[in-house]
């Protein structure tokens, strides 16, 4: 893979599509094909549209692989990202105090593990909530 270097008008601002696209490097134009010849049945020539169409499509090929590259580069920054960004939450929700439930499926307080769980017996009398929170009708 090539490496494209970049040049912003401003140094301090980010390269502009139209500057990588523009620091692409071009490929020679085939040389003209010779005359054909007085005496052949045809006065067109095929082989400099080959040659053309051979280098439009090597350098689709290089640009779709420096594509894929940048794009895997990408993926990967995101990914490591992604992994750190996690495992700092995971270290701030330790510190508020939260463990990762594998049955709930992400955080939740340590402490209402040590609490059992109200049993649904199916009983009409409702249960106080677990979170201490006082319902409607017990607030003065």
């Amino acid at each position: 893979m090539k490496d494209i270097t970049l040049h912003a008008s401003n140094p301090d601002d980010p390269p502009s599509y139209e500057d990588a696209i523009n620091s692409l490097p071009v490929a020679a134009a085939p040389a003209p094909a010779p005359p054909p010849a007085s005496g052949s049945p045809s006065s067109v020539s095929v082989a400099p549209a080959m040659t053309v169409t051979t280098h439009i499509a090597a350098a689709a090929a290089g640009v779709r692989a420096d594509l894929v590259c940048v794009a895997a580069g990408v993926r990967r920054e995101l990914v490591g990202t992604a992994v750190g960004v996690r495992h700092e939450l995971g270290e701030i929700a330790r510190g508020l105090g939260c463990v990762y439930s594998e049955a709930h499926k992400g955080w939740i307080e340590a402490r209402s593990l040590l609490r059992p769980e109200p049993r649904r017996s199916g009983c009409a009398r409702q249960t106080r909530p677990l979170t201490g929170c006082k319902r409607e009708k017990d607030l003065p």
